[in-house]
């Protein structure tokens, strides 16, 4: 019977481990995702400002 608890408590330490870099995997991935839409349109609203003045 100790077997299995501790076999379960070992398995939800796992889970929650997993979920928690799961987790952690997405938001890097969002926020470098984010960081490259923004810089995406830093860099088109600079070339756009340029086209306009210096056209």
């Amino acid at each position: 019977f100790s077997w299995i608890c501790t076999n379960i408590i070992e398995c939800s330490v796992d889970v929650i481990y997993l979920s928690f870099s799961l987790l952690n995997g997405l938001k890097q991935f969002t926020s470098t995702l984010a960081q490259l839409c923004f810089s995406d349109f830093q860099d088109h609203r600079e070339k756009t400002f340029t086209n306009f003045f210096y056209h």
